[in-house]
């Protein structure tokens, strides 16, 4: 096991696990990556058979061919939210009445019967409730053991059976129409494996040849539970960054399919002072879903090794990318904000925060002592501009530079001047803006790029570029496909050098190193997109021959070009189709390749089931700071899940438990102690709404049984969170925190 994911399941998960359960709620095995996340509908989950019948006791699979959907039951006990104490000498089931304003009273405890660990479990559903038989299945992950309570209507818990879990370390159960499964994290000498029993009246019991293997034995489950038509049997496994599915019949899970947990569209880019590639990550330009990830160049050419994965701001489509000393700035376009990332010396990602910018930021770029930072605010066609604190990355905004050209695209900022290119369709220029010793800026003039622009936007980094040692401007006109050079004055004016055909059709971004300079081209309907290189020689730009070479596909919607490790390697990001693109780049200037890469952007953790039954998954990225996501999946097809909406960023830190109420999930971010709100639409695409605060290491966490409440377990003050619910709006308004739980309690249900 990593030491990144040791450290996400200690954060996560020591602080003791909590599944929350809604009686009358499908919510059984509240699901979650390592540490529990809710999952509505496991809850409900089981039921007799059609005919009336209860599972058959001689260890044979009930007869149906998969678990059958529950009946409500008849009469409901008191309301109350359950807990799970995971002691080491008596694990109990804790109970807290709750009254109408969501306010709890402890009540007492029933034994399990069984043992707990006594530390945290680093999972989701060790606790979880069947409505439709009115019973509470548990872990005992102590002795390798589960029981089964039952609840009567004046709310009093039964021990009906305790039985062997059917391997090591029990973390997570679920249950289904009389089926119960397990997952059992094992240990160093027997593997993590799952079980299944039948559930009769009074007893479990284990059905025979149903114990089936993980996708590797130290898998580091997080959850078991099963899909809402029953059909599949879905764990996550936190140390391989896998989920699993099992296709059920006649009560047996079958052989393991193993999915790659979706952690997409990489855009801008830029390279860090060692080498590294920061790279945005748009998300399609979804709601709050923008990320950032850092790369290595290997050693073998061509390679990249991803540093930090998806390191979400929870801003919406982030584009451009400028990095200024140990810090990276990401415009925002669509949230109109700056995010901002310190990178560590080993490459690695930290949001901190993020800056309120213009209107629809765009292009971005920083002075030559890295003390200024102006952005390009394509909507109210203005500048941001921002005094950098080059020691600790913070901006401080100044008076904002109106009058840009409307639609202007790309920004440079040289010695003495701003520049910026004006896109226009009836004769591109490039703006130059004088620069006060204030950050403050006066109109110098316009100058001809000798190309004519698109008039629109170009969807692209890198349109106009500078190389601060030979003092020259690069722009791209995508109105005639031509590329320009431009010699930057003393007094900030610019003289007109060069201007030659882009190779291709369409070029948006552009790129410098010394003498040789590559465009990438998008391409239309009949023509692909391309590269192309140039060698300066003299005042002119000089076609490179054979230096033309084609992206991953004709339609990719190129994001960015850029040449890399001193002009080594060439790198296009590609949005359509979240590939980054690697090129070769030999003496001569001459690339080869491409090498395709799959964009990254890591630990899926806790899982809850929508009401249509998507998977709404937490990705806990390893426990690192700030890149906390979740994905939603659709079930295809047994043993298929095809993603719905892929790592929607929050923000925060170690998201691990999932709930959900209605047409909202809540994620516990057990690191940062708050609660994400994401809303699931119809098609289970989702949005991150807000983050929310929490106690002290919010783990677990379930909303009750339709009355509008939310209860959030905190590992590390032993607290119940209490929220109530707007319904409509997926709001919770927090009320006083219910304190005292036991030091260890893991499972929390919420009737």
């Amino acid at each position: 096991m990593s030491v990144k994911i040791r450290s996400l399941i200690y954060t996560c998960i020591t602080f003791t696990l909590v599944a929350v359960v809604a009686t009358g709620c499908a919510r059984d095995s509240e699901s979650a990556p390592p540490d529990g996340g809710p999952s509505p509908d496991a809850f409900s989950d089981s039921a007799p058979s059609p005919d009336g019948s209860a599972p058959a006791p001689d260890g044979a699979p009930s007869p149906d061919a998969a678990p059958q959907p529950d009946a409500a039951p008849q009469t409901k006990a008191p309301k109350a939210v359950y807990t799970l104490s995971n002691d080491a000498a008596d694990n109990q089931i804790i109970v807290y009445a709750r009254a109408a304003d969501g306010s709890l009273t402890e009540v007492g405890g029933t034994s399990t019967g069984g043992k707990g660990s006594g530390k945290g479990l680093g999972s989701q559903g060790a606790l979880v409730f069947d409505a439709a038989q009115r019973r509470f299945f548990a872990v005992n992950a102590g002795d390798d053991s589960i029981s089964m309570l039952s609840l009567a209507d004046d709310g009093t818990l039964t021990l009906e059976s305790r039985v062997d879990a059917g391997g090591v370390s029990p973390r997570s159960i679920t249950s289904r129409g009389g089926v119960v499964y397990v997952v059992n994290a094992g240990d160093a000498s027997t593997p993590a494996n799952i079980a299944g029993f039948n559930a009769t009246a009074t007893a479990l019991v284990a059905i025979a040849n149903s114990s089936r293997p993980l996708s590797v034995d130290n898998a580091a489950p997080g959850q078991i539970e099963f899909s809402r038509d029953g059909k599949l049997l879905i764990v996550t496994e936190k140390n391989t960054n896998h989920i699993t599915t099992y296709a059920m019949q006649g009560g047996v899970a079958g052989d393991p399919v193993v999915h790659p947990s979706q952690g997409m569209t990489p855009f801008g880019f830029a390279s860090s002072a060692a080498g590294q590639l920061i790279v945005s990550e748009a998300f399609g330009g979804a709601d709050n879903k923008g990320a950032a990830s850092s790369y290595s160049v290997g050693a073998l050419r061509g390679t990249l090794s991803a540093i930090s994965s998806a390191v979400g701001s929870g801003q919406s489509a982030p584009c451009w990318v400028v990095v200024a000393g140990n810090y990276a700035y990401v415009t925002n376009t669509k949230s109109d904000t700056v995010a901002a990332y310190e990178i560590a010396s080993d490459g690695s990602l930290k949001y901190t925060w993020s800056a309120p910018s213009g209107d629809g930021p765009i292009d971005a770029a920083v002075t030559d002592a890295q003390d200024l930072l102006y952005v390009l605010n394509g909507r109210d066609a203005s500048f941001s501009i921002y005094d950098v604190n080059t020691a600790t990355g913070a901006l401080k905004q100044k008076p904002t530079f109106s009058g840009l050209p409307s639609g202007a695209v790309g920004v440079v900022a040289g010695s003495k001047a701003i520049y910026t290119l004006s896109n226009a369709s009836t004769g591109n220029k490039v703006f130059a803006y004088l620069r006060g010793v204030d950050g403050s800026l006066a109109a110098l003039g316009s100058y001809d790029t000798g190309g004519v622009g698109s008039g629109k936007g170009l969807g692209s980094q890198g349109a106009l570029v500078r190389d601060a040692s030979q003092k020259r401007l690069f722009a791209v006109n995508a109105g005639d496909n031509t590329i320009s050079m431009l010699a930057e004055n003393s007094d900030g004016s610019l003289s007109l050098e060069s201007n030659v055909s882009s190779g291709g059709v369409a070029p948006v971004s552009i790129t410098v190193s010394k003498n040789i300079v590559y465009v990438v081209n998008a391409g239309d309907a009949s023509t692909p997109g391309n590269i192309a290189g140039y060698q300066i020689v003299g005042k002119s730009l000089v076609a490179l021959p054979e230096s033309t070479r084609p992206l991953s596909g004709d339609d990719v919607g190129p994001g960015q070009i850029e040449l890399v490790d001193g002009g080594k390697l060439l790198v296009v990001t590609e949005k359509k189709t979240s590939k980054i693109d690697v090129y070769h780049v030999d003496a001569s200037g001459v690339a080869s390749g491409p090498t395709v890469h799959v964009s990254k952007g890591m630990t899926p953790f806790g899982f809850a089931v929508s009401g249509k039954g998507q998977l709404i998954v937490s990705e806990a990225f390893g426990g690192m700071d700030t890149r906390g996501a979740a994905s939603s999946y659709d079930v295809v097809s047994l043993g298929s899940l095809a993603p719905l909406s892929s790592s929607v960023a929050s923000g925060q830190s170690a998201p691990c438990w999932v709930a959900i109420a209605g047409k909202f999930a809540y994620v516990t971010n057990t690191k940062t102690n708050n609660l994400s709100a994401y809303e699931i639409a119809a098609d289970g695409t989702m949005s991150l709404l807000w983050n929310a605060a929490a106690g002290d290491g919010p783990l677990d966490a379930d909303a009750s049984d339709g009355d509008g409440f939310l209860y959030v377990l905190n590992g590390r003050d032993h607290t119940l969170s209490i929220y109530a619910i707007d319904t409509t709006s997926g709001l919770l308004t927090q009320k006083p925190a219910f304190s005292g739980l036991p030091q260890t309690a893991v499972g929390l249900i919420a009737r």
